[in-house]
């Protein structure tokens, strides 16, 4: 039961992903590659849940993890190029 409840989650994570890479892509910029990244790692975790179970699971988990991190480094880089940047340059998205 629980194997269907995650793979729900991720699904519907993936669809809320791509509605906001269609609608808001101007709006986002940089910030997608980041949430895509962390989207591969969170899918990759629950896939390791869900399917493969035992030793190889943590191997897949721990892959997991350190993708997710590599996501949150990546969204710390974009976030304080924004912050960086003139206030000029957001006049484009608004």
């Amino acid at each position: 039961m629980t194997d269907i409840v995650l793979l729900t989650a991720i699904s519907l994570s993936w669809i809320i992903f791509s509605w906001l890479v269609i609608y808001f892509h101007r709006k986002l910029g940089w910030y997608i590659l980041p949430y895509t990244v962390f989207q591969l790692g969170a899918t990759l975790i629950v896939y390791s849940v869900a399917f493969v179970k035992g030793w190889a699971g943590i191997g897949f988990t721990s892959l997991g993890l350190f993708i997710i991190g590599v996501a949150l480094f990546i969204l710390l880089i974009v976030f304080v190029g924004y912050k960086m940047k003139p206030r000029e340059a957001y006049e484009d998205f608004t």
